[in-house]
């Protein structure tokens, strides 16, 4: 259900903007209560996540939940370790390609699951076969075949042949012993068996599960393990904790050792001047997961024929005031559609002009476009922060004489939508990768991915023959990169906001934390003082 917002008046936008600059506090990192006297995290680490794991299966449909154990579950062929890291093996020993299409693996030929199931590569097929077959990661969709060569080897053929292709391939897909799989009576819904240090001692859905370190691990070749197969705590339990405040009164009343993802506001209360700011440890990092603005690509919609109205828009809104009074200053703009973590990312687009803040410059654009002073359909989902920014960006529009709407749909309704650019003018949503900004573009405008041409109705023969120059093997140089985000800031389809810190709050015997590709806590990881 929707829920529409016609007016943002420009005195509240003013006190917003204002009750946002100057407050909290960016240090790094800083200490809280005497509830987090000096707890045993490593005979039991208990941690609380902001979402529903749901259930346990190895291919079921990813989430926030989910993704903050999976590594703990399973083990894939290979990983990469941190965010535009270098793609290490797990279960993979190594792997040759010729073409960047085809691809000769070998694996371990000591690899057993948590049943003391011995994998070879007939388990690697199943799985791969299996992942492709329920096709919840749309990475599955570029498995072109699989095919056994050997005991303990395969050749994988994927669609796939650009920058971070194969990596997104191996992530997507969690590795499993046929006879384990089939032998589960949900699909290891409730009882997973995978690869990694540890099992499943206890779940109950909706609220918890409870993870015991084994003592049969198969890698026993210290050198050869990554760092999802540290496992420092005996004992992990997840508690899904939904709210932020809740989160943290579970910090302070000793309930949990370890709260991922925080908001700003509750975070700092256990930063140094926070009414929690003895025991604890605030770690805060900047995701790599951007918050965009898109434009609507819809022939009949307003911006098709007019990039002056699409320029208007852009320049009428103020990223930073969106930092400083959504997050409390807590994040950094985006200087093209990405994050600047990428390795990929060109320092020099800092100094350009990305749509900078200019309220004049947006009315003179407006003024060449003929603007009839129809209302913008502004659409988002129902999430606190992301409404927020909605709010917001109405006022600024406001400001420069555009008028607006904001339609609030449901995570549902929104996720259906938000590819249906006839069903909106503007779309607030997010998205990342793991190792490119090259990868953030294909995910979104792509034209082989999308009947529409992009993911907010864009066809464009130019825009997609510099993407997939940027993205190939020999074309993924700075000029090439640099060319698509000329071309794409020149067009103005879509806009990278900011890119927001999220916080990780932990008793401070908790020395250290270790983030995945996807910037998830490995809970297995901590180190303690």
């Amino acid at each position: 259900m929707k829920r529409s917002v016609w007016f943002f008046p420009a005195v509240i936008l003013a006190g917003m903007l204002l009750a946002g600059c100057g407050s909290g506090e960016k240090s790094g990192t800083a200490a809280g209560t005497s509830g987090a006297a000096k707890r045993d995290v490593i005979s039991h680490l208990r941690v609380g996540i902001n979402a529903d794991v749901a259930d346990l299966a190895p291919y079921s449909a990813g989430g926030n939940g989910r993704n903050s154990i999976m590594f703990a579950l399973y083990e894939y062929l290979g990983s990469l370790e941190s965010v535009g890291g270098e793609l290490k093996g797990q279960i993979m020993k190594d792997y040759v390609t010729k073409d960047g299409s085809v691809y000769d693996i070998t694996i371990y030929d000591y690899v057993k699951d948590t049943a003391g199931n011995h994998l070879t590569a007939d388990d690697i097929i199943f799985s791969f076969n299996k992942a492709k077959e329920k096709g919840n990661n749309t990475n599955t969709r570029r498995i072109v075949r699989i095919e056994k060569t050997g005991d303990y080897s395969v050749r994988l053929e994927i669609d796939a042949n650009y920058v971070g292709g194969f990596t997104a391939v191996l992530g997507a897909v969690p590795i499993v012993s046929r006879k384990a799989y089939e032998a589960s009576s949900n699909e290891m819904a409730a009882n997973p068996v995978g690869t990694s240090p540890y099992r499943v001692s206890s779940f109950i859905p909706g609220s918890s599960v409870t993870l015991e370190r084994t003592d049969s691990y198969w890698q026993t070749d210290e050198s050869l393990r990554t760092v999802y197969a540290t496992a420092n705590p005996v004992k992990i339990t997840y508690t899904t904790i939904k709210e932020a405040a809740q989160m943290a009164i579970a910090l302070e009343t000793g309930n949990i050792d370890l709260g991922l993802s925080l908001d700003a506001m509750e975070a700092t209360r256990f930063m140094a001047g926070g009414n929690s700011s003895k025991g604890f440890t605030v770690f805060q990092e900047i995701t790599n997961i951007g918050n965009q603005v898109y434009l609507s690509g819809d022939p009949k919609g307003p911006f098709y024929s007019n990039p002056d109205l699409r320029r208007a828009v852009l320049y009428a809104i103020d990223k930073q005031g969106i930092v400083d009074a959504v997050l409390r200053g807590y994040g950094v703009i985006e200087y093209t559609f990405g994050a600047e973590s990428f390795g990929d990312f060109q320092p020099q687009w800092k100094n350009e002009d990305y749509f900078n803040y200019n309220p004049e410059k947006a009315k003179q654009f407006l003024a060449s476009a003929g603007y009839s002073g129809n209302s913008l359909r502004i659409m988002t989902d129902n999430t606190a922060q992301r409404n927020r920014v909605a709010q917001i960006i109405q006022g600024y529009l406001q400001q420069v004489g555009i008028k607006s709407e904001i339609l609030q749909y449901d995570s549902a309704l929104f996720n259906s939508y938000k590819t249906k650019p006839s069903e909106w003018d503007l779309c607030l949503d997010n998205t990342g990768a793991s190792d490119y900004v090259v990868s953030v573009w294909r995910s979104k405008f792509d034209a082989r991915q999308y009947q529409l041409g992009s993911t907010n109705g864009w066809k464009d023969d130019t825009m997609q023959r510099l993407l997939e120059t940027a993205l190939s093997f020999d074309g993924h140089t700075p000029a090439n990169v640099n060319a698509f985000h000329q071309y794409f800031k020149e067009q103005a389809y879509a806009m990278g906001l900011f890119n927001h810190t999220f916080f990780t709050v932990a008793v401070d015997n908790i020395s250290g934390v270790k983030f995945d590709s996807k910037m998830f806590v490995i809970c297995p990881a901590i180190e303690v003082f």
